[in-house]
């Protein structure tokens, strides 16, 4: 009887409290029979020294069940009619603590780099439907603690909308034009040991889903909750050990080439994809292992710049839609990882009046060799996306530090 008391509550449950319930069952479940494991006397546990861990072949590893509540913001006046209800969303996370393995563990304050998987119940099943999403992410603390650590989380992926835009059978929801969207969650986060194997986490998260301008209409979802969670190490080790010491900075100026393409859709909805072109020139100064500026000069040519002014203006030529432009920006290093911002000034623009000169540039770059770097970037006018450009990084070394 009391089993069946159960099912009744979780079938009259939202779909995204169902999937937490079973998250967390998977969770027990799978520690139940795995976690415990560890403590058979034929395992014994080793003493780690610095940089090893505590049992041979095994990485230390965390899993984090994590609940969210929270809304959509209706940041459009045609997005009133999406927020219809609180959006609840179901988190299955999997990170791997650093313990000072590489030198930029040390530089900030050994981070816990991860894998988040998001199902969200968005409020609106007609309109919305569920939004999925999956997202590596970077906990970087602000302290050293090792029961109490306050975090803020940087995380980027890819996201899947059940119900996009669709002129004839969906065209209230002016949100997203397109199932397969980029994802971007921020979360301050508040992390408490409670037992060597236990932790608890306390959150706030924004995230934010939509397509880039790749197809319209591209208002995007913005969505700011409270969340908490439950996290259980299988593996721990002891607390991490400082480096001796950390590599020098070296080749502090250089120079970089980047060639960058884009595709983005113009209104109405539905209608042609256009290209864009991106040619950049740089000059670098790292001013040490985490912190890059730069200075530049790139020029863009967006066909659908051209395109979208020539419906209503035969005379106009190609070459008028060219934008050279000077930036200056900086980048935070993640051993091979950096995280570009930077802001531009065209000094020369017929495409968007005098009232909107400045552009924004956010991306993420790995670098391949010493010299070539692959990365993708978000163009944008504060609020307004342009496209996402994917390009190749050629660097030229001037000189070392002194």
């Amino acid at each position: 009887m009391h089993f069946l008391n159960i099912f009744a509550i979780l079938k009259m449950a939202p779909s995204v409290l169902r999937t937490f319930f079973f998250l967390c069952g998977c969770f027990v479940a799978f520690f139940g029979k795995h976690g415990l494991a560890q403590t058979d006397s034929t395992r014994k546990p080793q003493t780690a020294a610095y940089g090893e861990i505590c049992v041979p072949g095994k990485s230390p590893l965390l899993i984090t069940p994590y609940f969210h509540y929270g809304f959509i913001i209706a940041h459009h006046p045609e997005m009133q009619y999406l927020t219809q209800g609180h959006i609840q969303i179901g988190e299955l996370a999997i990170s791997r603590p650093t313990y000072g393995e590489h030198y930029w563990n040390q530089l900030f304050n050994f981070p816990e780099p991860g894998l988040a998987f998001f199902f969200f119940d968005l409020g609106n099943p007609q309109n919305l439907g569920n939004l999925y999403a999956i997202c590596p992410y970077i906990d970087f603390p602000f302290n050293r603690g090792t029961r109490t650590k306050i975090c803020l989380r940087a995380g980027g992926g890819m996201s899947y909308l059940e119900k996009p835009f669709d002129p004839i059978t969906n065209y209230k929801d002016v949100a997203i034009g397109s199932h397969f969207n980029g994802f971007v969650n921020i979360r301050l986060t508040l992390k408490q040991q409670i037992t060597k194997q236990l932790r608890m986490d306390l959150g706030i998260s924004f995230s934010h889903t939509s397509n880039g301008a790749f197809k319209m209409p591209n208002l995007g979802l913005n969505m700011p909750t409270v969340c908490a969670g439950l996290g259980y190490s299988i593996n721990p080790c002891p607390t991490p050990r400082k480096l001796d010491s950390l590599p020098k900075c070296d080749r502090n100026i250089f120079y970089g080439i980047t060639v960058a393409g884009a595709i983005s859709q113009i209104n109405p909805a539905g209608g042609h994809y256009f290209g864009a072109g991106i040619l950049s020139a740089n000059i670098y100064r790292r001013w040490n292992m985490k912190n890059l500026w730069n200075v530049g000069f790139e020029v863009f040519y967006n066909e659908a710049n051209y395109q979208e002014r020539h419906r209503t203006t035969a005379s106009v030529t190609r070459p008028e839609y060219i934008q050279p432009a000077l930036k200056i920006g900086y980048a935070l290093c993640v051993g091979k990882v950096s995280v570009p911002i930077e802001m531009g000034f065209y000094f020369y623009d017929q495409v968007l009046g005098e009232s909107a000169h400045m552009y924004q540039h956010i991306g993420l770059r790995y670098q391949l060799t010493d010299h070539w770097l692959i990365g993708t970037e978000l163009k944008t006018y504060f609020a307004r996306a342009e496209f996402f450009e994917w390009g190749l990084t050629y660097r030229i070394y001037r000189k070392n530090c002194s």
